[in-house]
């Protein structure tokens, strides 16, 4: 896939350069991941179930586990599709689990959940006394409150969506890969509206059947982004 009308980033990080692409790219990054899984589902399904294992068990003891494991199983799936690309053996993707800036980034993830978190308990102390102060514009209150939550995790996901490969492909830094997948989605908006509820459509389906979907799900959605970061985000030339 290539993609072209590119537009340059600021000087520190000219090497890198955002590509335009449209909705359609979206089948062929899913296409993509599934081929990914295909030519090797071992590993993937084996990383994929220690990734639910942890966040079955960890929850449990700590809610926010799954949110800072993420981004490292987003990595390692991404050191995987390299290497597959280059004919290597993959081996728990060559110790990107072990990327000080993946685990930079997981950190700031769950910042940025937490203060989503936050304005969620504020949206809804506000709207209970919303409801007790003027219930007749509560409805118009919490329909506001509904959109501003919706907007902030769009914010954080198109922060989000394509960091890790460009910590572990690209050699970004961890604010560096933030900035980068936030414009690429922003200047993709298309692409991203697509793809967010594609991926929740997909993910609600495969947990359908006891979670067991998953193993098949996150290792396709987790290629999809790596190919939708070689897209969208490029060596200036």
């Amino acid at each position: 896939m290539h993609a072209g009308d590119t537009a340059s980033l600021p000087a520190r990080c000219a090497h890198l350069v955002i590509r335009r692409v449209t909705a359609r790219y979206v089948l062929d990054w899913l296409a993509a991941g599934w081929a990914d899984f295909r030519r090797a589902p071992a590993p993937l399904s084996v990383a994929t179930i220690v990734l639910l294992i942890l966040a079955v068990l960890g929850t449990r003891a700590v809610g926010w586990l799954p949110v800072l494991l993420l981004p490292i199983y987003l990595g390692t799936v991404a050191a995987y599709s390299r290497m597959a690309d280059q004919g290597q053996v993959f081996l728990a993707g060559s110790g990107a689990w072990r990327n000080a800036r993946l685990w930079g980034l997981a950190i700031v993830i769950v910042l940025l959940g937490a203060v989503l978190n936050g304005v969620l308990a504020a949206g809804a102390i506000f709207t209970l006394q919303a409801l007790l102060h003027m219930p007749t514009e509560v409805y118009l209150v919490a329909q506001a409150f509904l959109i501003l939550v919706r907007l902030l995790g769009l914010l954080v996901l198109a922060a989000c969506w394509l960091a890790p490969a460009l910590i572990v492909n690209r050699d970004a830094g961890v604010l560096q890969a933030l900035r980068l997948s936030m414009t690429g989605s922003f200047r993709n908006a298309s692409a991203f509206l697509v793809m967010a509820p594609v991926a929740y459509g997909l993910l609600s389906l495969a947990a359908l059947p006891l979670g067991l979907g998953l193993v098949v799900a996150l290792p396709v959605l987790a290629g999809a982004a790596v190919r939708a970061a070689d897209d969208i985000v490029g060596e200036a030339h």
